[in-house]
């Protein structure tokens, strides 16, 4: 099973389909769905709010490129093992 962006149904396969771990709670998104999730916030203080869409836990990020990648699922969704 390939893994996938779990907002979009989207599989991990590209620049725009990176996965980014939200560090306030561990869940993984898509570069593209974090970057279109935070579009959509008010900055506080340069940094904004984004709730997790599957635990609804906030994690404060100014822009999505700051979310660290998941590289361990990266490396699964390109078909190398761990």
């Amino acid at each position: 099973m390939e893994p996938y962006d779990e907002p979009s149904q989207a599989p991990y396969d590209g620049p725009s389909r990176v996965p980014r771990m939200l560090p306030g709670c561990g869940h993984t998104l898509c570069g593209a769905c974090c970057k279109d999730m935070l579009r959509k916030l008010p900055a506080r203080g340069g940094a904004k709010r984004l709730k997790c869409p599957v635990c609804r836990k906030p994690t404060k990020v100014a822009r999505a490129k700051d979310l660290p990648k998941n590289f361990a699922l990266l490396e699964v969704a390109r078909g190398r093992t761990v």
